[in-house]
């Protein structure tokens, strides 16, 4: 109830908000499908937009952690609701950690830069959750992720919204989030089904690799995310 006060007050704001027409506009609206391809389009033409999504997509989809944490406390941890409870909220904990230290930590390690190691440690942090075998050491791992994921998403959202023009910044900020709102469902669809075949342990231990790995290959294969950076004020913004 207290989550939909908030959400009424957000619409309240969002109601006496006054946008100017944006310059350059037609006036004319597409049709949705039309629309979708436009958006894809300019995506498709700039590569640090779709790197940074597939980097998103990785990690949500081979990094769906929040699924396994009732089998991870039950069955691997042994320590009950109670348990299951804290390792749910570490990693918001950690999150809120990471949102205060990339502005500190992007004026010296670069956006692209920033982005690349973030998704890097999420996946070892999350393989780090899954091999832990103590609570203490799965607590360590839960705050970790949390705090590489808020850096590593903060620069991405920031890029994103950075590099669209005005224009078409509504239709790439949805294909945006279908990527980043669809690839948890996506991923805990798949991971499930992983850790049916393979166990929980051994599910997170691989998904983990694979944000990791992909973040590798990004920087590997040139400067286009390695070299990116997005103006300080935009990462406020995003933030």
């Amino acid at each position: 109830m207290f989550d939909a006060v908030t959400y009424a007050a957000l619409v309240a704001v969002l109601a006496l908000l006054r946008v100017p027409t944006l310059p350059g506009g037609s006036g004319e609206h597409a049709g949705l499908l039309a629309s979708l391809r436009e958006g894809a389009s300019y995506v498709v033409h700039r590569p640090v937009v779709w790197q940074l999504m597939g980097l998103d997509l990785a990690a949500t989809v081979c990094g769906a952690y929040r699924v396994l944490l009732p089998a991870f406390a039950t069955d691997v941890l042994h320590v009950g609701a109670t348990g299951y409870g804290l390792l749910s909220a570490a990693p918001s904990a950690g999150a809120l950690l990471g949102s205060v230290w990339v502005f500190r930590l992007v004026r010296t390690a670069g956006a692209g830069r920033l982005s690349l190691w973030g998704t890097a440690a999420y996946g070892l942090a999350v393989t780090g959750l899954a091999l832990s075998g103590t609570f203490v050491l799965a607590l360590l791992a839960a705050l970790a992720l949390g705090a590489a994921d808020a850096l590593a998403t903060t620069v991405r959202h920031a890029a994103v919204q950075v590099e669209t023009p005005d224009t078409l910044r509504g239709r790439v900020s949805a294909l945006y989030q279908m990527a980043s709102r669809g690839g948890p469902a996506l991923g805990d669809a798949g991971m499930g089904v992983f850790a049916g075949a393979v166990g929980p342990v051994a599910a997170l231990a691989v998904g983990g690799l694979v944000p990791a790995a992909a973040a590798g290959l990004t920087a590997l294969r040139g400067r286009t995310v390695r070299g990116y950076d997005v103006p300080k004020q935009a990462l406020s913004a995003a933030s």
